[in-house]
């Protein structure tokens, strides 16, 4: 047939002949096409069978103007073509369709608008040369989803060479009746053309027909198929981005929910919250649904949000740093919850694009308990520098601080010998057992205890004393003792004294816990002009006292009284007649809350005083005798007075009086910022008439050293300054102890850093790995090496050496005398201070130390000095913690190992079983079939025989119709046998369509009305109007209904049978009812096992194979759906079937 309507080139056969010009084989050129964003949702089948039915209203002429679709479809088509371009759009523009429905909606479109019988999408892998059907329309055997080929047996072949389509009419006069294609499909009509996605070939679309075409190619057919390639090919590019876009969304919603710590996801440009995890959640204290949306600075304090806000664009910045968890000015960072409480965090930031919006990640670290062992540190370091009490910190029971305090007070030389010791060492048993009874049980509810106890020395002896303790984090205690043997003594000689109150010289009272006089000797009251003690008893203390001083004493001495229990100082008191004379005063605490009060008057003395404070001598006298540096400045700054501590050479001594620090200070060529901040200390002190302290830093000949300068203001009984005294302290020791203390705090976080990593580590590679972070995080030794156990052998697995001629150790046997072989035989840390007196032939070159830790048995970790002696206890106690968190997690990793091993063999049987069930249930199939071949033929005779004999009398019409009866009985055993093998063996295969369940059952219902009336039953159906759609398959939902109708009339004798059908949600819903026999709930269990039935055996009442419900539930299974029973003895039974809505 000559081509008329088109530029079309043309060829005679396949392949070798393809480039000879003949008017049979049309090749044309598609029109260049771009992709369009779609959204593939879930819709119903209704609308898919609107989409391919074939449009017969007209709008011929009309232009596209959705998509981007060429219009040169030629108006000539009329109301075909225009009802085709409509459809094309319906298929392209309407929401709710999946992307395989639009595909099958295009190609339906394409089998009507070119006539042909088939029409399907084909992907190609040309590395493979192979041929996949992915989807198709029409009835031809071998052109159905899922049909692979070869790619050479295909017409397809020639699509992916070339530019142009390929067009073949009639194949048998074209010369292709040779080519595999034609003989593999025996297509007599092709249409096809490439399809590219993402700028590269996916496959082809093609229709055609085992009958040639009837007419030649129209005109508007060459647009046609290239208005469908590029709609299928903007499909599967908008399928291939959704997938993309789904994969990430997937992977980061598996993230979120994977995090150890609160995660959100806010858009950068509006700041406010997209999603956030669980752990997010609970730390606001609300659901994830109320927290989405919400803005970024709503999480934080009110009143904050444009500070909060500059952060959130700060950490998002590239370059930012990856943790923040203060501001520039060292302020803490918070998130506050819905019940108004502030959580301190820190907090992890970076920027990912989804779906075209930039997205910040915020991770916070919810970080309060590093805050409060922040605060704890900083307190108990402070209370280290103001407290006399001993101080120390204990984890899991055991010293790993003390101070020398501390260790003075038990009777021990250093703090060293306490490190790494239990606290029950400095106690006597039974003291051991009262706290651990009575104290250890409010620490764990309360965290703190306050008390007395009784300390053992090594000497044997004892003391009272009272002991503070305060948990800091799980394991971590931090212990204050203060020695009280100085109180009971105190306590006891007051009780001595009380005999002899009443002829001491100095005025004694006692005053209740109000402040009234309870007793009062004779020289307490003449001291306040009262002729004899009965005129103060039962009078108020501030009776001796003007209002003024009432005030200072009562900051001042109360406060004293209320934290140590006694208090001595100077007062001025008042006397009956209104005189006043200075005091000096005494105050004690009793057990019972009474005060002691012992007065002395000290008019003469202070006479004394005043004549010495105006002379130099004074100042001599007292200050050349004090062991501390001290010196008297002028309110202004400049010295009256230095000792020889302060300043040894006499003539620079007698220099400074009248000068300043900082002149001194040019004077010696020293800093003069010093100078300047000493004066200003001075002056301060004199102007605000409080004390001042600062520390400072010097250069000695000695070394550096820290010391802490204290100015105190000096005033007259007028209350003016006249001085300030200033006084150095030489804190040197103290800040070594501190920056010690700092180390092993540093030293701790490394550990508990390294231990969550080893935690998660997947092999010994990675333990050794984490282990020698911190080796090389915190120590310096020379030689650090982890080794493990390989069979007899200790292999060394990392090492590493710092420093020459130190050797790299080698693999030592498990059973030998080698320092890391000691470690493991004994499963304790093996110390040697010297490596010398070691009886092996292991050389140790310049190392004069090590230590070797067990890995529990599974390896070591040593470590060497270049000097000798022992290793710091803490250092080693942080390897052993390390090293035994490593040796549990090798043990989990051989566990995972062998539970993996066992999951694949368990796997591996698994698989087995279910190829031997396959084969059988094939076998089975095949032998069902073979079986029913000859029994159609022997019920085909046995009716026959009936027929001919049906007016005769006698057995030969019985038994032909018992022939009949037990064949027909026969096949619906081996149909019902056929069916299940054929499920099993996967051979039956149920594809899931659009499927209205109430017009199946419509249908079942008229087909088995016959066999209902003929037992006198009512049959009805209940599906209401409107169609319920589920996504299965058309005949596995017959096999359904046929086989619980057939069930409910067959055990139903009078009576009912119900079918209804309904929706349920997204899912269609089948009910069949009777009111039949029913059964024992009991048997519900295996009710639907193959052969199964509620009466078995001879004399069972009911025929039948028992295979029918079996057969009805792997249906309805591999449709996706489920199936349920409610049964009674006598009541009839109720089966409810749910299939899956369309997608």
């Amino acid at each position: 047939m000559p081509c008329t309507h088109s530029p079309l080139i043309c060829s005679h056969g396949p392949m070798s002949h393809a480039r000879d010009p003949t008017p049979s084989t049309h090749r044309f050129s598609p029109v260049p096409w771009r992709a369009s964003p779609d959204s593939f949702l879930p819709t119903g089948p209704s609308l898919l069978r609107s989409l391919t039915a074939v449009s017969s209203d007209g709008d011929a002429g009309k232009t596209t103007t959705e998509g981007s679709f060429p219009e040169n479809i030629p108006p000539s088509a009329g109301q075909f073509a225009s009802s085709f371009r409509r459809r094309i759009r319906q298929a392209m523009g309407t929401d709710g369709l999946s992307s395989r429905q639009r595909v099958r909606a295009l190609l339906q479109a394409g089998v009507d608008r070119f006539g042909v019988e088939v029409g399907f999408l084909a992907q190609i892998d040309l590395a493979e040369s192979t041929h996949r059907t992915v989807a198709a329309v029409g009835a031809h055997p071998k052109l159905q989803r899922g049909a692979e080929a070869d790619l050479p047996d295909t017409y397809c072949r020639e699509l992916i060479t070339q530019s142009e389509a390929l067009s073949i009419e009639n194949a048998e006069e074209q010369g292709w009746t040779t080519d595999p294609a034609y003989q593999t499909y025996d297509l007599s009509c092709y249409l096809g053309t490439k399809i590219i996605v993402e700028g590269r070939v996916y496959g082809t679309v093609c229709f055609g027909s085992r009958e040639p075409r009837s007419a030649p190619l129209g005109p508007g057919d060459e647009a046609a198929l290239e208005l469908l390639a590029q709609s299928i090919g903007r499909v599967l590019e908008q399928d291939r981005r959704e997938q993309k876009t789904d994969a990430i969304r997937d992977k980061y919603e598996l993230l979120l929910e994977a995090a150890p710590d609160p995660v959100i996801l806010a858009d950068i440009d509006t700041g406010r919250l997209v999603e956030v995890n669980q752990k997010a959640a609970e730390l606001i204290g609300a659901s994830e649904e109320k927290i989405a949306g919400r803005h970024q600075t709503d999480l934080h304090p009110d009143g904050e949000a444009g500070r909060y806000r500059r952060l959130f664009q700060a950490c998002c910045r590239s370059g930012a740093e990856e943790t923040v968890r203060h501001f520039e000015d060292g302020s803490s960072i918070y998130v506050q919850t819905d019940d108004g409480e502030n959580v301190p965090v820190e907090i992890s930031a970076a920027t990912v694009e989804v779906g075209g919006r930039q997205i910040a990640v915020g991770i916070f670290r919810d970080i309060t308990e590093q805050e409060k062992r922040r605060r704890t540190i900083e307190s108990s370091l402070r209370a280290i520098e103001e407290a006399a009490d001993g101080i120390a910190v204990l984890e899991d029971g055991r010293y790993v601080y003390v101070d020398e305090t501390h260790a003075d007070m038990y009777g021990f030389e250093s703090a060293e010998v306490l490190l790494g010791a239990s606290w029950r060492r400095l106690y006597a048993d039974d003291e051991v057992a009262r706290l651990e009874e009575e104290v250890f049980p409010i620490l764990e509810e309360e965290g703190q205890w306050q008390g007395e106890v009784t300390g053992s020395r090594p000497d044997g002896t004892t003391f009272p004393a009272a002991l503070s303790l305060t948990v800091v984090s799980e394991g971590r205690l931090v212990c204050t003792v203060r020695d009280m043997t100085d109180r009971r003594q105190k306590e006891r000689a007051l009780r001595h004294r009380s005999s002899a109150m009443e002829v001491a010289s100095d005025g004694i009272a006692i005053l209740d816990e109000a402040g009234t006089y309870q007793y009062v000797n004779q020289a307490h009251a003449s001291i306040y002009g009262y002729d004899t003690p009965g005129a103060l008893v039962g009078r108020s203390w501030t009776a001796c006292y003007e209002e003024a001083e009432q005030q200072r004493l009562e900051a001042e001495a109360m406060a004293a009284l209320e934290e140590t229990g006694d208090w001595r100082g100077e007062a001025r008191g008042v006397r009956e007649d209104g005189s006043s004379f200075p005091q000096e005063l005494t105050l004690t605490v009793l057990e019972d809350g009474s005060i002691v009060c012992v007065v002395r008057d000290i008019t003469a003395r202070k006479e004394d005083e005043r004549e010495l404070r105006s002379t130099k001598q004074y100042y001599e006298q007292i200050l050349e005798k004090a062991v501390k540096d001290l010196a008297v400045f002028k309110p202004d700054g400049r010295y009256e007075f230095v000792n020889k501590q302060s300043i040894a050479d006499p003539e620079l001594r007698e220099w400074i009086i009248g000068h300043t620090n900082l002149e001194y200070c040019r004077k010696r060529g020293m800093d003069p910022e010093l100078g300047r901040r000493r004066d200003q200390a001075i002056r301060t002190a004199a102007e605000e008439q409080r004390t001042t302290q600062f520390e400072e830093r010097m250069d000695t000949p000695d070394g550096v050293r820290h010391f802490l300068r204290t100015h105190k203001p000096i005033t007259d009984v007028e209350g003016e300054v006249t001085h300030v005294a200033a006084f150095g302290i030489d804190i040197t020791e103290r800040k070594k102890r501190e920056q010690a203390l700092h180390e092993r705090q540093d030293k701790i976080e490394a550990l508990y850093r390294a231990t969550r990593r080893v935690l998660t580590t997947e092999g010994p590679d990675e333990v050794s790995d984490r282990i020698h972070e911190l080796l090389g995080s915190i120590f310096d030794y020379p030689l650090r090496n982890t080794g493990f156990v390989d069979g007899d052998t200790i292999h060394p697995a990392r090492t590493t050496i710092a420093g020459p001629s130190v050797p790299s150790p080698e693999p030592q046997p498990k059973s030998g005398d080698s320092l890391s072989a000691r470690a493991l035989q004994t499963g304790d840390t093996v110390i040697v201070e010297d490596v010398g007196g070691l009886d092996n032939d292991i050389e140790y070159g310049r190392l004069r130390s090590a230590a070797a830790v067990p890995i529990g048995d599974r390896g070591v970790v040593v470590v060497g000095k270049t000097e000798g002696g022992g290793f710091d206890p803490f250092n080693l106690r942080l390897l052993e913690i390390l090293s035994s968190y490593a040796a549990l997690v090798l043990g989990r990793l051989d566990r995972e190992g062998a539970l993996r091993e066992a999951k694949e063999e368990a796997e591996t049987a698994r698989a087995e079983a279910e190829a031997a069930s396959r084969a059988k249930s094939a076998m089975l199939a095949n032998m069902s079939h073979e079986i029913r071949t000859p029994l159609t033929s022997i019920i085909g005779f046995a009716d026959a025989i009936g027929e001919e004999t049906q007016d005769a009398e006698g057995a030969a019409l019985r038994f032909a119709n018992l022939i009949g009866k037990s064949g027909r009985r026969l096949l619906n055993t081996l149909d019902g046998v056929l069916n299940l093998s054929k499920l099993e063996a996967g051979q039956m295969q149920l594809e899931s369509t659009a499927v209205d369940v109430a017009a199946q059952a419509e249908t079942i219902a008229e087909e088995l009305r016959p066999k209902a009336k003929g037992k006198g039953l009512r049959l009805r159906v209940d599906a209401g109007e409107a169609p319920v759609w589920a996504e299965a398959d058309e005949g596995g939902v017959q096999i359904v209904l046929q086989n619980l109708v057939s069930n409910a009339i067959k055990y139903t004798d009078a009576g009912e049978v119900r079918i209804r059908v309904a929706r349920e949600g997204k899912a269609a819903v089948l009910d069949v009812e009777d009111t039949g026999i029913g059964m024992d709930p009991g048997v519900v269990e295996t009710l639907f096992d193959p052969f199964r039935q509620e009466s078995e055996g001879l004399a069972r009442e009911y025929e039948g194979t028992g295979l029918g419900l079996t057969v009805t539930k792997k249906a309805v299974d591999q449709m996706g759906g489920s199936i349920d029973v409610d049964t009674e003895k006598g009541e009839g039974s109720h089966f409810t079937v749910r299939l899956p809505g369309p997608t």
